[in-house]
Formats: structure tokens, sequence, C-alpha cells
């Protein structure tokens, strides 16, 4: 017998297993729930993406007929492009290596579909992340092939409150388990993958459609040219696929890019220069923590989602300048050291802390210090 709950939990949808195994979970606990569809793409696109977002809405729409739950949808296509793909292209412009998924959570997911979700009534929201909500504390998902924490770091805490994840305790197998015991369309769809609201593209030439294509060469550590390339902004640091660089010897890894000289430097084999100790980080946040500018926070990094948790020190914690919003949702810049040299860092790559299965919070790199 399902336990009984009062109030309305508003559920971000995407026509995916995850999310609407979340609201099922949440009917069967005696919430009223509602589905919220945000449309963050264009669905007259010829890009690929629109037909994505067009398919997805079906399956809301499906999933909530099955469910017997209204569902509504809300145009974010503007939003999306101003605060995620914009920041996106920018940063790949410069070179740097962005992560959609976290603004996509800070900005349209946990700010602009909340406020939808508020203006609704809402007790809660909730969505089909991989992570649990413990006091209004944010923790990894107990299965940690698909942990999603690192992607939530930077989400409003003030938010984080009010947020229910109800997969947070499961595994992936689980939820297929479920989701085919109650029927819904989704319970066998293949997991999304890519950018956040735009799906899976073929990167480089998706990428090309905003930033066009530019010639320039492969260059060795001694400045020969080995070859050329079609954009140095299509390449990131440690990728050693797809270089299209042949020949014997062991394989071609990027070791740097030279953005002004649209270069990219490369080797063959690993070399030191692909390895990183300390770093410089902005647009930090902590959860549930005013971090001491006199402290040194002994904690374990995450670099990338699905990587090793990695022993640091973070330090020369400081607020920046201008504070955006609630004390509680200020940004920092901070320093981390790692116990061991990491490798295939990048500017605007994101290093996100825990203590043990807790997250602090976690920061874009700005700087490759050492």
């Amino acid at each position: 017998m399902s336990q009984s709950h009062a109030g309305t939990v508003v559920v971000a949808m995407s026509g995916g297993v995850d999310s609407s195994v979340a609201a099922w979970l949440l009917k069967e606990q005696g919430y009223e729930v509602v589905g919220l569809y945000a449309e963050c793409w264009e669905a007259s696109s010829d890009e690929g993406a629109g037909a994505c977002a067009v398919d997805d809405y079906q399956d809301v729409a499906y999933t909530a007929a099955v469910l017997d739950i209204p569902y509504l949808r809300v145009n974010l296509v503007d939003a999306y492009r101003r605060q995620v793909f914009a920041h996106l292209l920018a940063g790949y412009a410069r070179g740097h290596a962005p992560n959609p998924d976290i603004l996509c959570n800070r900005h349209i997911k946990f700010h602009d579909l909340y406020q939808h979700a508020r203006g609704l009534g809402m007790t809660y929201f909730a969505t089909g992340h991989y992570a649990r909500n413990v006091d209004g504390q944010l923790y990894k998902g107990v299965d940690s092939s698909k942990d999603q924490s690192y992607f939530l770091y930077a989400v409003n805490p003030q938010v984080l409150a009010k947020v229910l994840f109800p997969l947070g305790g499961m595994s992936k197998t689980e939820v297929r388990s479920l989701a085919r015991q109650a029927g819904l369309p989704a319970a066998d769809k293949p997991d999304s993958m890519g950018i956040c609201f735009v799906g899976q593209q073929k990167f480089p030439q998706f990428l090309s459609q905003y930033l066009p294509a530019k010639a320039g060469d492969f260059v060795d550590l001694e400045g020969q040219v080995v070859g050329q390339h079609q954009g140095a902004h299509l390449y990131t640091i440690g990728q050693r696929r797809g270089l299209g660089l042949g020949g014997p010897g062991e394989r071609w890894y990027v070791v740097a890019k030279d953005m002004p000289r649209n270069q990219v430097i490369v080797h063959r084999g690993s070399h030191p220069q692909m390895f990183t100790t300390t770093v410089e980080l902005h647009e930090s946040r902590f959860i549930g923590l005013v971090p001491d500018p006199a402290a040194a926070y002994r904690w374990w990094a995450k670099i990338r989602h699905g990587g090793n948790d990695e022993r640091c020190v973070v330090r020369h914690i400081r607020p920046v300048a201008v504070l955006a919003g609630a004390a509680e949702d200020r940004s920092y810049q901070a320093e981390v050291r790692f116990s061991q040299p990491q490798q295939a860092l990048s500017v605007g790559q994101s290093v996100v802390f825990y203590e043990d299965q807790r997250c602090m919070g976690g920061g874009v790199i700005m700087r490759l210090i050492s």
C-alpha cells in the first residue's frame, strides 16, 4: 500500500524513462502530480534537435495519459538560447570546454521552469536526476554509475530545499523495471545523450553551424606542422580520437591549443604538459557552507562526470566583488590543489567538491596554474 502525502508536486518531464518513473513514484506516494515540459529548442528546426523535441513532447503526453495527470508545456526557447547556448558557443570560440548541462540545470530547469512550477501552486518540484536531497543538502545518488550530482552543484540552495529526487536511492535497472511494471511508454526508450535539451548530435558538425570552420595547422611541440584541421575550437585537451593524424608510432594527443593562431598542439603519446596540479576557479558556489577565506578544505574533487574522485585542498576562497542574489547563493573564486596531477584539464571545465557522499559545491576552471 502506497504512503499518502499531501501537496502538489510539479515534475520536470522530458519524455524519458527517468522523469516518467519519478512522476509515477510520486503519484503512488499520494501526491497530486503535474507534469511540466520545457520546450528549449524550436520544433521547426532542421538541425535534428527540433525533431527530437517534438518526439519528447509526444512521449510526455503519452506518459501523462497513462498516469492520468495534467501536463503543460513551457516555451523557454529564448531563455535557453540566451542563458545556455550562447555561453556554450562563446566558450568554444575561446577554446574553452564549457559544460552546458550545469548551466542548463542552474538557469533553465531549476530557475525558469521552477518559477513556472511555483506559479502552479507547487508544494515541491521534482526531477528524474540520480541524486539525493537530505535536509536541503545535495548528496550523490546511490547508483555511482548514474550519479548526477556533478551537474547540480550550482543550483540555488534556496531552490534545492524544495526539490525532490525520487530516483536518488535507486539504480537504473530498478527504474527500468518499475517503468515496465507501470506500463510507461518510455520503459525501453534509450537514455538521452549529448547537449542538454538539444540531444545527441554529431558535435563537430552541429557546432560548425554556429561557429564557422576555420582551417588551421596541427603542430607538434617543436612547432612543426604535422597536419591540418577545420577549427581549433572543435578539439579538446587530451583528445586522441578523430584527429585524422596517422603514421607510425604512438597515438597523437591534443596537448594544448593556440586560439589566436588557430593551432592545435599535438604530441605522440602522453606528455607532462597535459597534466595539471593546481587550478584557479571562478563562479564557485558552495552548498550549506559559508566558506572561511583563511581555511583550507580537504575534500574530494570530481573533474568530470563519471570520473574518479580525487583528493584535493580548496583554499584562498574569496567572494566576487559584486554579489547577485541572496547570500546563500554567492559566487566565489578559489584555488584547488590536487594530491595527484590531473590529465587533460581545460579552462571552462567544472570541478565539483565532495565530503564523502555530500556535494559541497564546485566551480569553473578559469586558469591552469601549474
